[in-house]
């Protein structure tokens, strides 16, 4: 008792403190219900910090000015972060946080939450396909896209989007847009695997962003969220990712939801914490190579052609990507991959930039993603694309 009434005693209460503060800030938000144990931890641990910090210490019979000056930094401090906090968790509560991912049994339909083997995926019956939450017509025959969100079209309505676009092209086809955003080419498979059986597309279209599929298959974190890592052991893809549940925790927490408004500084963060499995660049691209044939294969099976489509960024003909994506694009080395499998493709670029410009008045402000008119674009290109090579009789 007299150690905890000394000074020593006084710095152990501060540090007490300060670690449920701590605790507030990195709450697992697994639902809205943890938001009113992780404000109220915060507000007790910065009103205990406070008055520790404003009242004398042991053995003082005033408290120093300058203690008070960081009394009202660690409350104004606090008051930004809980603010912060408010707006970045509205902002991303889109994406359920739920780790457990029900079978589905009716009820509400979501375009994104959990999945334990995906990551994310949209939620629904089985014959309700992609983010768009597309049911599958049986009465008609049908082609499949299958992308990220260069694809989906975040910001363009169901009629503006690629799919609708090309059905306008091809009469008596419906053409389901399977696509979601942030995923890459491991996804894309293990996705396929699942409804390629349901959909039965007669024409299968995958588009490969070159702006950051590569290196997102590449790693087992894309985007905040723990994602699937395949590593191509010499026979067959097998699963090397290692530190999902770490990735989960951190990127759900509320502390991690405050530094996401600086995305490399949070994703650096969980890096350094959960240390997450990587591959290099010879084994992505085997692994790569792998999932183009393993694609094809799954298509096959179902009697459907594929045709893989290169989606470029903008300034795709300069050595550097735009600052946003912070790395090279990779778009020479998917197109050598595409070359050397013998896969059927056709490279986006070549429309886009045939004018000799290297940026494209078609690309949103992103540099990455397209508007409308560049959807219709790329509906034109695949519906030529499928004529020239005889896809559908």
């Amino acid at each position: 008792m007299a150690l905890l009434a000394g000074k020593w005693g006084y710095r152990m209460r501060l540090t007490a403190a300060s670690v449920v503060i701590f605790m507030g800030f990195d709450a697992p938000l697994f639902g809205y219900w943890m938001l009113p144990a992780a404000f109220f931890l915060i507000v007790t641990g910065t009103t205990w910090v406070i008055r520790l910090l404003i009242l004398p210490a042991p053995g003082e019979t005033e408290v120093p000015p300058r203690r008070r000056q960081i009394a009202l930094l660690v409350g104004t401090s606090v008051l930004m972060l809980v603010i912060l906090l408010g707006m970045s968790t509205t902002v991303r509560f889109r994406l359920e946080d739920h780790r457990y991912r029900p079978p589905w049994q009716g009820g509400p339909m979501a375009s994104q939450i959990y999945d334990p083997e995906l990551g994310w995926s949209p939620y629904g019956p089985p014959d309700v396909i992609g983010q768009r939450l597309e049911r599958v017509d049986l009465s008609r025959e049908r082609v499949l896209l299958m992308g990220d969100s260069i694809f989906f079209g975040p910001s363009l309505t169901d009629e503006e989007q690629v799919g609708k676009r090309l059905e306008a092209r091809l009469a008596g086809y419906q053409v389901i847009n399977a696509s979601v955003s942030g995923y890459s080419i491991d996804q894309y498979w293990l996705t396929l695997k699942k409804i390629l059986p349901i959909v039965k597309p007669r024409v299968l279209v995958v588009g490969i962003f070159t702006g950051n599929d590569f290196q997102i298959s590449s790693r087992e974190m894309g985007f905040g969220n723990h994602k699937p890592l395949l590593r191509w052991d010499g026979e067959k893809l097998v699963r090397a990712d290692v530190a999902g549940p770490c990735i989960d925790r951190l990127s759900r927490s509320i502390l991690m939801r405050v530094l996401w408004q600086n995305r490399e500084l949070a994703a650096s963060t969980i890096a350094s914490i959960c240390r997450p499995a990587t591959l290099s660049r010879s084994e992505a691209e085997k692994s790569i190579s792998a999932m183009f044939a393993a694609i094809d294969a799954l298509a096959a099976e179902v009697g459907s052609r594929v045709l893989y489509m290169l989606l470029p960024v903008d300034g795709e003909l300069q050595t550097m990507a735009l600052d946003r994506y912070l790395y090279l694009s990779r778009h020479f080395d998917l197109y050598q991959l595409l070359v050397q499998g013998k896969h059927e493709w056709v490279d986006f670029s070549a429309e886009l930039f045939k004018s000799g410009n290297a940026r494209s008045p078609l690309f949103l402000e992103d540099h990455a993603h397209f508007g409308p008119a560049g959807h219709d674009l790329m509906a034109e290109v695949i519906h030529r694309e499928i004529q020239a090579r005889k896809m559908l009789p």
